[in-house]
This record gives structure tokens, C-alpha cells and sequence, in this order.
């Protein structure tokens, strides 16, 4: 088994990060949906916000994208996506793992994620960590396409 290194994005993982999430299928919510650019990766790096990577064999195979806010001591959990040769390898859960024990060291004390609804692996993934289906806000939208 491969040892895989979860730590904090760094400037020299954006463009990895770019690559994996711009190719994610679960990150996009319509046809015309794209990824984060590599500008906005880079300016988050440093930020403050548990950012981050899975490393294996020196090469990004993952990322977390997470945001804190401290008024609200509320964590959120933006983006995750896994490199698809290195999925099934519970890379998810040691990226999750981290980005919570990080927004608890912050302060936070709700922590909340946004998932398309047919995205049944990543559900799994969040109740795996007492993550329950959500009641609390109502999600609206319009398409304006």
C-alpha cells in the first residue's frame, strides 16, 4: 500500500488541484458548470482555511476545499474530489478527517456541505462521519441559462 500524505495545499498544488477538480463529473451542476480557476485556487492558499491535498508518491491524488467562518463558528465543506485511479483507497475519509479536526481547532461548531442530490457515494461518505441530511436551510435556485 502506498502511503498517502494528507497536508496544507500549497501554491505549487494548484495546478494538480485544478486538473482533478475541473475533470470531477460530482463537482459540476450543469452541462456549462466549471471548476474553480487556478487564479482563485492560488488565492486561497495561505488564507487561513483548511485547504487540503492527498499526496501519494509525490504527486496530488486529492483535495478538501474548506471554508471557516468565525462570526458564525461555521465550517463549510466546499469541494472534495479524488484523482479516479486513486478512489476506493479511503482518501475521502482521511481528507474529511482533517478538514474537521482543523475547523474545530478554529472554533467551528456546525459544519455543513452542499451535494447534488444523485450523488449517493458522497452521502455515504458524510453520514459515515455523523453528517445527517440536512433540514435547517432551503436551497433556491434559478436557472438563468
Amino acid at each position: 500500500m502506498t502511503d498517502i500524505r494528507i497536508r496544507t495545499m500549497t501554491q505549487d498544488d494548484v495546478p494538480a488541484v485544478y486538473a482533478i477538480g475541473r475533470e470531477a463529473a460530482e463537482l459540476k451542476s450543469s452541462k456549462t458548470d466549471t471548476f474553480w480557476s487556478e487564479e482563485v485556487l492560488a488565492s486561497w492558499v495561505g488564507s487561513g482555511e483548511p485547504m487540503l491535498v492527498a499526496e501519494a508518491e509525490g504527486v496530488v491524488v486529492g483535495f478538501q476545499l474548506t471554508q471557516f467562518h468565525a462570526p458564525t463558528k461555521t465550517g463549510y465543506l466546499s469541494d472534495i474530489a479524488i484523482h479516479p485511479d486513486w478512489r476506493r483507497h479511503g482518501i475521502g475519509s482521511r481528507l474529511i478527517e482533517k478538514a474537521l479536526a482543523q475547523l474545530q481547532q478554529q472554533g467551528a461548531n456546525y459544519v455543513y456541505g452542499l451535494t447534488k442530490l444523485e450523488n449517493e457515494k458522497i452521502h455515504a461518505l458524510l453520514e459515515k462521519f455523523g453528517f445527517i441530511k440536512g433540514n435547517a436551510f432551503y436551497w433556491f435556485e434559478k436557472h438563468l441559462d
